[in-house]
């Protein structure tokens, strides 16, 4: 992560980001058909349409002069790691993994965690289920409670 900084907020110009395809996270029909009710999408996705969106989402980011680098599909993950932003917080240090509300979700932050080391960026730490007797989760990209992250060696 030579020379790289990131920035906190949610506006401004997007110089690099990552992203999971709708084809690395969905897979398939068959794939959403078993996961969206227990991961409680309020309707079944549609995938030719799901990757045909994704597709423009993504020319949008291009667009606009942002690197993409994309998170592999992993099969210990559910459809819902498309929305991957959720799953671990930027910081200019490197990347600290969340631990996720939704049960189905929890295995993300690890996938994540492969795909940074295999990119060469810092994993700085996780928010831990058990940190200071309080449970600390990250719920659709917001994280609480609002404590220090685990950070090792530190």
């Amino acid at each position: 992560m030579d020379n790289q900084t990131t920035a906190h907020s949610e506006y401004g110009t997007l110089h690099t980001v990552f992203i999971k395809r709708v084809e690395d996270a969905m897979i398939s029909q068959e794939k959403a058909d078993q996961e969206w009710e227990d991961l409680h999408f309020t309707g079944r996705p549609d995938y030719p349409e799901a990757v045909a969106e994704y597709a423009l989402f993504e020319q949008a980011l291009r667009a606009s002069g942002a690197h993409i680098q994309y998170l592999p599909s992993d099969d210990s993950v559910t459809m819902d790691s498309m929305y991957c932003r959720d799953a671990a917080i930027a910081t200019d240090g490197g990347m600290i993994l969340c631990h996720m509300g939704k049960v189905q979700r929890r295995p993300e932050s690890e996938a994540e965690r492969r795909a940074f080391e295999a990119a060469g960026i810092p994993v700085l730490g996780a928010i831990s289920t058990r940190h200071a007797g309080r449970r600390g989760r990250s719920v659709a990209g917001c994280t609480y409670p609002c404590r220090r992250a685990h950070v090792p060696n530190q």
